[in-house]
């Protein structure tokens, strides 16, 4: 009995000190999830940090937007539009040569008359003058540009606003996913108080969250980062803009101020030579130095806006396509108002000697191979790249032919089922390379219409016949724009063929006076043919010129 009562005894001591044990390694385990649930309080501070941070940031982005915005609109009271003062500069030019006309005039019936002096005067008039064209001319290209210029930082800013709202759901998502992570931290602290198998459980959750909760934070971080980036970089290009807008002029080259020393120094000599004669004319001397001076100070000014237009060129997108279309003559033939614009393409003997079919194809295919301006080859690559999207079913409205300089980036807007398509076609020599800048006004214009169109899904496409940067195709690539590099203008069907309301059957070729406005609907019977004969054997005639009303 005794020895039954000892090992009962025993029994009770062991059991004793395995739950003393048990209970050891319990506290234990408990310390350990205190110790992993402040350590998820210390993430936690970490991400309120951060994102106090941000806001911060995202603040200063925002008044930097409201200082942009107030200085565009300086920029655009400040603006002179366009650059159609070509018949004022004529008028101008005339003026002058009757002023300084009847100046030399003086010189030579005056009491002592100065033939030689004269002349040199009239020379000088004569060079000063044509500095003075091709400063008027100069700044009025500078204008132009600087409208173009306008339009460059309202796209910018844009882009700003595009950038910032992407921030802001950054910055949402952050604090969403803080909130998650204070609800899971509560949870860890009731779980903790059940049992052993619970403390486990909980402890893998712990480092599951913990590292999925860091690498999402690292990633934030990265996009954070890069998006400021983005947007200094952004900041910084419109202080050089603002910059180059208001202080070009002062600040042009060193060369320009040397340049007109040189001239100086040579119109000296000239003086120098009248004065320093057998017989000297002071008073010659006066005026030729008067109006070198005056001729110096054209040419300066015509080298400054010279320079002002180069800067425009490297920064604004469309300069060069501008500079273009003024220097270009009229992209098809004129002819008399009245006759028949295929005469501008036909011999008269041939115009009086072949039928209506055969003229009108002959001077077809003569347009399609005489040389032609590059405004009029741009022009038929967005009609070839439009008759594509319409062969795909596409609605297609040829802004850019429409709108000209003015169409915002936007060369066609087409209409499907699937959503809309802005496009932007560059038809450009092959030695020539697309850049960022181009994206970047196809991105801003893109950004513009869904901002004016919120219920359009509306994506972009970039036709060009040459190639693009790699930093350019890289932000096509981030932009989600679609690019066809290398795609080169075709023959294709360019006569419209057009049923009117009034169930007229008319045909127009491409220079017809209501070519461009003629919209092709073939749900209504209309259509795009190769030939003449081909329209006219489907019942269609040639459009009659429009005389007005």
């Amino acid at each position: 009995m005794f020895i039954i009562i000892v090992i009962v005894i025993i029994l009770i001591v062991c059991e004793l000190l395995n739950s003393h044990s048990n209970r050891k390694e319990l506290l234990e385990r408990f310390q350990e999830t205190r110790n992993t649930l402040a350590e998820c309080q210390e993430d936690k501070n970490t991400l309120t940090s951060k994102i106090t941070a941000l806001q911060e940031k995202l603040r200063k982005s925002e008044a930097d937007i409201v200082k942009l915005k107030e200085e565009n609109e300086l920029l655009d009271k400040a603006f002179i539009e366009g650059y159609e003062g070509s018949y004022l500069l004529k008028l101008v030019e005339e003026y002058r040569a009757l002023r300084d006309g009847q100046n030399v005039r003086a010189l030579v019936i005056s009491r002592y008359p100065a033939p030689a002096a004269a002349a040199k005067v009239d020379a000088e008039r004569k060079r000063t003058r044509q500095a003075e064209v091709e400063r008027d001319k100069a700044l009025l290209l500078a204008e132009s540009c600087k409208q173009n210029s306008n339009e460059t930082l309202k796209e910018n800013n844009i882009l700003l606003l595009a950038e910032q709202e992407d921030l802001k759901d950054d910055i949402q998502k952050l604090q969403d996913r803080n909130i998650v992570l204070q609800n899971e931290i509560e949870r860890l602290r009731t779980s903790a108080r059940d049992s052993e198998a619970v403390i486990q459980r909980q402890r893998k959750d712990n480092d599951s969250l913990r590292k999925q909760a860091d690498s999402e934070n690292s990633k934030r971080s990265e996009i954070a980062e890069g998006l400021f980036r983005k947007i200094n970089e952004m900041a910084e290009r419109q202080k050089i803009l603002e910059h180059l807008l208001t202080d070009t002029a002062n600040g042009a080259p060193y060369l320009i101020k040397l340049l007109d020393e040189y001239r100086a120094l040579k119109d000296q000599q000239s003086v120098d030579s009248l004065t320093q004669r057998t017989r000297p004319a002071f008073t010659a001397a006066e005026k030729v130095k008067e109006e070198t001076a005056k001729r110096r100070a054209a040419e300066m000014e015509r080298d400054k806006a010279l320079y002002l237009v180069e800067v425009y060129k490297e920064l604004i997108p469309d300069a060069d396509e501008i500079e273009e279309s003024m220097n270009e003559p009229e992209s098809l033939p004129i002819v008399p108002q009245g006759q028949d614009t295929v005469r501008a393409y036909l011999s008269k003997e041939e115009y009086s000697v072949l039928d209506e079919t055969e003229r009108n194809q002959r001077a077809l295919d003569r347009f399609w191979a005489r040389d032609k301006s590059k405004r009029l080859i741009g022009k038929l690559y967005e009609q070839y790249i439009g008759y594509l999207l319409e062969k795909e079913g596409y609605f297609v409205n040829y802004f850019g032919i429409s709108k000209g300089l003015h169409d915002l980036g936007r060369d066609l807007i087409c209409k499907g089922k699937d959503g809309v398509l802005i496009v932007q076609c560059k038809n450009w020599s092959k030695s020539k390379t697309i850049y960022e800048k181009h994206i970047f006004q196809l991105f801003g214009t893109l950004y513009q219409y869904q901002r004016e169109h919120p219920f359009e899904s509306a994506s972009g496409v970039f036709y060009t016949s040459t190639h693009l940067s790699d930093l350019a195709r890289d932000f096509a690539k981030e932009f989600h724009i679609q690019v066809h590099e290398d795609f080169e203008l075709k023959p294709f069907p360019i006569i419209k063929c057009h049923v009117s309301k009034e169930g007229e059957r008319i045909y127009h070729l491409p220079f017809d006076q209501q070519y461009d406005v003629t919209q092709i609907e073939p749900q209504d019977g209309d259509f795009y043919c190769m030939t003449v004969a081909e329209a006219e054997a489907k019942g269609f005639r040639r459009a009659y010129r429009w005389r007005g009303e």
